[in-house]
């Protein structure tokens, strides 16, 4: 992590060479250069190329460059770098994956794309109705003023 220093208020830093067995909380950061086994819990999560975490984790957002498993949930961006490996259960809202960043497993976004949710008949009641038409062998405008006057 570029910005790390260690008076930065709470922040977890696991430095290289250093091995932690438990749980790890955070309100914001926490930073692996080394080995956690065990379960993680932050806001952001940075794993370092030497950096390995064996467990489940739960953050926001994480950006890796080392190793983590087996189940593991981001609420926002999940970002594997080159030298990233991301292995077992996965979820996740966004995925980034740099070239050479392995990603192994099952896994699945968290929330449907946006696309798929401007496609739904609940967003786009126009294109529900002309559907609900073609299928009654009607026009549009008949289904719509057949389902406003029943309303």
């Amino acid at each position: 992590m570029d910005h790390f220093r260690p008076d930065t208020k709470d922040v977890i830093y696991v430095g290289a060479g250093a091995s932690i067995n438990g749980s790890l909380h955070a309100q914001q950061t926490i930073v692996v250069d080394g080995v956690v086994d065990g379960e993680i819990a932050c806001a952001h999560l940075v794993v370092g190329e030497l950096g390995v975490v064996d467990g489940g984790i739960a953050a926001t957002a994480a950006d890796v460059a080392g190793t983590i498993g087996p189940r593991i949930a981001v609420d926002r961006l999940l970002s594997v770098r080159a030298s990233g490996r991301v292995e077992g259960q996965i979820a996740y809202t966004e995925i980034e994956i740099d070239k050479g960043g392995v990603v192994k497993g099952e896994a699945s976004p968290s929330n449907p794309e946006p696309a798929a949710r401007e496609r739904s008949p609940e967003r786009r009641p126009e294109k529900h109705v002309a559907a609900k038409a073609s299928a009654r062998g009607m026009s549009a405008k008949k289904v719509q003023e057949s389902s406003d006057a029943k309303s």
